[in-house]
């Protein structure tokens, strides 16, 4: 709902600015001042969120090849907070540098690391499905975690569509902004959603995800069915996913 209400007013306020535009010219300057902080602060802790997600699947992947980092850099306490982390720090002033080196070399990277996303989940898409078991299937929802567990699930997934909004704060560098933009912003909220579905549904195919560690599960599944090296596949995957993703709020 949220991004057709972003595709409608892109079609009518076709001007750069995405909810900061729209709220400027439809209620005035004080609450834009007020959105467009809101929106930083969102951009901010979900930069924060990934840039620590990715310190894990960065630092499983480099496990793989026998390379163990220290705890400084994977992760410590610090003042009271659990697992801080240089690595993210470090990952997050990458990303700035590369956004700040121009548009340009910005949509290159991006567009680089989402094909590469892209490409890898359809691998691990096809993989599952040669190994399809639907009695793993039944029951469809467990009792264990029933409705709770799978609306606690589904407020995760919101970090696989953050980045639809970005799509509105370049209405200038679109040709016809007003059919071009909020087709970009259907498309895109279409094609995750089928993505993620295809994802969720072979991954629970072919193993008890119960079974395994949360974290873990979608390597620990394919290792449960004699596929191994498909763990490395899903740490690269995972790590390249959550880079584009933080990439995207640094556009925003």
């Amino acid at each position: 709902m949220t991004a057709l209400m972003y595709a409608e007013l892109s079609s009518r306020i076709p001007i750069s600015g995405s909810a900061y535009t729209y709220t400027y010219v439809t209620f005035g300057e004080l609450p834009a001042w007020l959105v467009a902080w809101n929106m930083n602060l969102r951009y901010g802790a979900a930069s924060a969120g990934l840039a620590r997600g990715m310190c894990e699947y960065g630092t499983g992947l480099v496990m793989k090849f026998g390379i163990y980092l220290p705890p400084l850099i994977t992760g410590f306490k610090f003042l009271g907070f659990e697992k801080c982390s240089l690595l993210a720090v470090v990952f997050l002033y990458f990303l700035t540098e590369v956004f700040v080196r121009g548009m340009e070399k910005s949509s290159i990277f991006n567009a680089t690391l989402t094909i590469t996303k892209v490409v890898t989940l359809v691998l691990i898409i096809i993989l599952a499905i040669f190994n399809f078991d639907s009695a793993n299937l039944t029951p469809f929802t467990l009792e264990k975690y029933g409705f709770n567990g799978t609306m606690y699930g589904a407020s995760l997934i919101y970090f696989g569509y953050l980045g639809f909004d970005v799509i509105t704060t370049l209405s200038d560098e679109a040709k016809n902004p007003v059919r071009d933009v909020p087709l970009s912003v259907r498309d895109n909220n279409l094609i995750v959603t089928v993505i993620y579905f295809a994802t969720a549904f072979s991954l629970v195919s072919i193993a008890r995800l119960e079974t395994f560690h949360p974290e873990t599960a979608f390597a620990e599944a394919f290792n449960s069915i004699g596929m191994p090296w498909v763990t490395i596949v899903i740490y690269f995957c995972a790590f390249i996913g959550i880079t584009a993703t933080c990439f995207s709020q640094h556009i925003a």
